[in-house]
């Protein structure tokens, strides 16, 4: 009786096809909430860039409407001086001949002193205030290539306003930025409470598979289905903590998006305020400007005619020209503030919809 030995099969290659599919179910919310907060996260760096881009604007705008201030000052300033120095010269001539004391001459040397000490420290202001426009405007200081602003180049609106919606504020840059992390602590919330309870995991997959590649794709005979469950147990309450600590910030991100938008209002009421007195200062500043053009050309007629001396002219031209400086400097402060408002309003109460503004003239 023999032993038959029985033949080892030979080597074979399995071929396999398989797709397989996972899906988390999000029971509780907690994907749905990390992603209103990344989106969140993404809306306040939005914003951020906004409040910057607002930022330069304003400080541009400024910068400009101070150098044409500056050039109008430097201009009326340097006119008094003129007129100041041809009164002196008057005035000494008188002295010589006995008609005036030298009190008065030494009255209006001091006087013209004043005046031309003023030239010095205008003009540097006005250097720095073009430095300052080359950097703003990316530039340096040496090259910059920037033109002269005047105030007859500036133009106010149409109308300003004295009155504005409180909801035109929410349009502030760094309310909606604050808006954005208020919402991305209440997500952080739904994240922090959905760790709390279990993930359930569902998966299935399918394929074929043989022993011949020609075969392969004749029919799906392998599959399977399962489904998963974790539930955290024993962490010491650090999902508890963590909560806590996201409804913390939330308060927080809560109080901090509060005092920014009664920042916004008090910016809003301030500008608004500033241009009412602005609008009042300005017209006086305009009708005291008007009276001394029109004594001055009165005593230039009196003058031509016999009934006054030329001093008396020089000193009306003056009065006329100071006048002039203070109604341009009452220009230039309406001006920066209403650059003010519009900053404040982050952007302009023009592109309000359906929004009721109470304007006033110019």
């Amino acid at each position: 009786m023999g032993i038959t030995a029985i033949p080892s099969p030979g080597p074979f290659t399995l071929y396999g096809a398989t797709v397989q599919v996972s899906y988390v179910l999000d029971l509780f919310g907690g994907q749905r909430r990390e992603l209103e907060g990344l989106q969140a996260a993404v809306d306040y760096q939005r914003y951020e860039l906004e409040a910057a881009r607002l930022a330069l604007a304003a400080n541009v705008a400024t910068a400009a409407i101070r150098e044409a201030s500056l050039r109008a000052q430097l201009a009326d300033t340097a006119a008094v001086a003129a007129a100041q120095q041809r009164q002196l010269g008057i005035t000494e001539e008188r002295l010589r001949a006995g008609g005036v004391a030298r009190v008065n001459v030494q009255r209006q040397r001091a006087e013209l002193a004043q005046t031309q000490a003023l030239v010095p420290a205008l003009q540097r202001q006005l250097d720095a205030t073009r430095h300052q426009l080359a950097v703003y405007t990316g530039q340096t200081p040496a090259s910059a290539t920037l033109p002269e602003f005047r105030l007859d180049d500036l133009h106010l609106p149409d109308t300003l306003p004295v009155s504005l919606p409180a909801t035109l504020a929410r349009r502030r840059p760094d309310i909606r930025a604050a808006e954005a992390l208020l919402h991305q602590a209440s997500a952080n919330i739904g994240v922090a409470t959905a760790n709390l309870y279990p993930q359930i995991t569902l998966s299935a997959s399918g394929g074929t598979q043989a022993t011949a590649a020609r075969d392969l794709f004749s029919s799906l005979n392998v599959w399977s289905l399962a489904a998963g469950l974790v539930q955290p147990v024993f962490r010491g309450g650090e999902l508890q903590a963590r909560k806590r600590a996201a409804e913390a910030a939330y308060e927080q991100s809560l109080a901090a998006y509060r005092q920014a938008v009664l920042q916004g209002l008090q910016n809003v009421a301030d500008s608004l305020r500033a241009l009412e007195t602005d609008a009042a200062a300005l017209r006086e500043r305009a009708d005291s400007a008007r009276q001394a053009r029109d004594t001055l050309a009165v005593v230039s007629e009196q003058y031509r005619l016999g009934g006054v001396s030329q001093l008396t002219v020089l000193d009306a031209e003056r009065q006329s020209r100071q006048a002039s400086l203070e109604l341009a400097q009452a220009r230039a402060d309406r001006l920066a503030d209403s650059a003010a408002l519009l900053q404040a309003l982050g952007g302009g109460w023009w592109e309000e919809e359906g929004g009721a503004v109470a304007a006033a003239p110019r």
